[in-house]
């Protein structure tokens, strides 16, 4: 009798990851969830990567070698190939996973027939150090993710899971004209074929490190991300002028301008979107309002060193009041307006300071 196929094939890159890959390894052998295989394509690895790894005899591994590095999007369409189960999770090499991370995904996909892909909250860390940044929390709500991918990539590479088929029965590979945004381009096309979900919790320790490829090609980014976003807005059916992609870009980026320029033109471009979706409903209402508020909270939020005027520009604008559900943190952002404003009065010559 043929053996049975695992229901989660784990798929993890592998190139000069020897400081890491142990470790990314033996979070995947110590899951709760134990119906995996492992498949590692080991991409050119010219250090002790492919012997630390060789030393695992669980049976679930599988390493395949690349005659020469062929770089990480042809890397995970290699991956693709090998894969056998009906769910696919991704890891890289450098970083790990909770232990009942596979357990939470499967269930939640078994569970969803709607849904295509699954991904969750990932936990920054130093590598050096091993000092924790901020979770990085994405949205949970399928609607509103959907509508994030019209801005940026709402997923975290290493926390998704996603069905098999859905690769297989819509030709979907990782395209090389978009390093090294190939996943965002990836999940944008899923997105067309079923809902996309963030669990809330963390599931993945995603690790900073200086030789990772997302720090060196962060230049890169910059036509494929634009590509992204203007295929999105052109299904919407909004034709949008050279200066307001240029805008949408910075957002898609997290490049906001701290000045009242770039402030008042991000309000028309977000009103402008707002108005679109309220013709066309092409996105949820709820969903679509509640990420123009968070944008248009960001943009203003970016220029709170320059005392109160940021703060009095969001706050009376409509786009401040689209959502009483998803309220940002206002008394931070007002706190923080205030005393740079306040610095900077007393910074200004007079009796209080030392100045003449």
């Amino acid at each position: 009798m043929p053996e049975k196929n695992p229901a989660v094939s784990v798929l993890m890159p592998v190139y000069n990851a020897e400081q890491y890959v142990a470790q990314a390894v033996q979070s995947v052998l110590d899951q709760t969830f134990t119906d995996f295989e492992l498949v590692l394509v080991n991409d050119g690895s010219t250090d002790r990567s492919v012997a630390i790894v060789e030393q695992y005899t669980d049976p679930r591994i599988r390493l395949i070698h690349n005659e020469s590095n062929m770089g990480l999007a042809r890397v995970r369409n290699r991956l693709l190939e090998f894969a056998t189960a009906p769910y696919i999770a991704w890891l890289d090499s450098d970083d790990y996973s909770v232990p009942e991370r596979l357990r939470l995904q499967f269930d939640f996909l078994e569970t969803h027939p709607d849904v295509a892909l699954c991904g969750g909250f990932a936990q920054p860390f130093h590598s050096a150090s091993g000092r924790r940044q901020k979770v990085w929390k994405y949205p949970t709500d399928a609607e509103e993710t959907r509508v994030r991918l019209l801005f940026d990539d709402p997923l975290a590479t290493s926390t998704v899971m996603v069905r098999t088929a859905l690769f297989r029965e819509h030709n979907i590979q990782f395209r090389l004209e978009f390093p090294p945004a190939e996943d965002y381009d990836v999940w944008e096309r899923i997105a067309q074929h079923g809902k996309i979900v963030n669990l809330g919790r963390v599931l993945t320790y995603y690790r900073i490190h200086a030789n990772q490829s997302s720090t060196a090609g962060k230049e890169r980014e910059v036509e494929s991300v634009r590509t992204i976003q203007r295929r999105q807005l052109d299904r919407t059916g909004i034709s949008a002028s050279d200066a307001e992609l240029k805008l949408h870009l910075a957002f898609g980026m997290n490049r906001y301008e701290p000045s009242p320029e770039f402030r008042a033109a991000s309000e028309a471009w977000l009103t402008r979107l707002l108005t679109h979706n309220d013709q066309t409903g092409y996105y949820e209402r709820a969903a679509f309002r509640n990420v123009i508020a968070d944008r248009w909270y960001r943009v203003c939020y970016a220029g709170w060193r320059a005392g109160m005027p940021a703060y009095r520009d969001y706050d009376k604008s409509p786009l401040a009041k689209l959502t009483d559900t998803k309220q940002p943190n206002r008394r931070s952002f007002w706190t923080r307006s205030l005393a740079a404003s306040f610095r900077a009065f007393m910074m200004k010559p007079g009796p209080w300071s030392d100045k003449v």
